[in-house]
């Protein structure tokens, strides 16, 4: 399991399509939303070690909340990219810098 710490207005995107947004984080909630490139959108409300299985199998689990920060973990195939938003961003760059 991949585990990536997060606060609220932060992202992960996973499978470079696929965006987790963490959109808020009160006491022991975290809210996020899913947004697909297909422009699908999901939002769901959880509680530490709570988990949402999206396609393929993906699994999103709150591992922790401290805070103004939470903990995802995200299980998925080892074919599957997960990166933090701002990573993506240079991930994204550097292919098109290639091309």
């Amino acid at each position: 399991m991949l585990i990536l710490s997060r606060k609220a207005k932060e992202a992960v995107i996973v499978d470079g399509r696929i965006r987790v947004s963490v959109m808020s984080i009160l006491g022991w909630w975290v809210t996020l939303t899913i947004r697909w490139e297909s422009g699908t959108v999901v939002s769901a409300v959880l509680t530490e070690d709570c988990s949402l299985v999206i396609e393929g199998g993906i699994t999103i689990v709150v591992v922790a909340i401290v805070g103004d920060k939470c903990r995802l973990g995200f299980e998925a195939d080892r074919e599957i990219s997960i990166n933090r938003e701002e990573i993506q961003a240079i991930v994204d760059r550097e292919r098109g810098a290639d091309q």
